[in-house]
């Protein structure tokens, strides 16, 4: 059962948007092409994208682990945190070139 359904709410829910274009993230060949050479991408060769802080909540050590057990994957994580704003176990792995979490 949802959660929401137990409290026996009487006023509407309704979704709120991310304020996220999603015409932005349409297919576009000239972007793909471009981005597989900017990452020197074979035509064939898979990639794993994930954006976010550098968080143990936002999944880094999962993205990490997962990227460990698929080497013949390519994957990327786009994103930026502060120095000062990382947990320990992120900071100790952000510039290792083959972390182990």
């Amino acid at each position: 059962m949802i959660c929401f359904l137990k409290y026996n709410l009487k006023a509407p829910i309704i979704p709120i948007s991310n304020g996220i274009d999603l015409s932005q993230f349409s297919k576009n060949p000239e972007k793909i092409k471009a981005f597989r050479e900017y990452f020197k991408l074979k035509k064939d060769e898979k990639v794993v994208i994930s954006v976010g802080h550098y968080f143990e909540r936002k999944g880094l050590p999962d993205f990490m682990a997962v990227a460990r057990d698929f080497p013949e994957v390519k994957f990327i994580w786009f994103g930026h945190t502060p120095a000062a704003a990382l947990t320990e176990l992120c900071e100790k792995k952000r510039f290792e070139k083959n972390p182990k979490m």
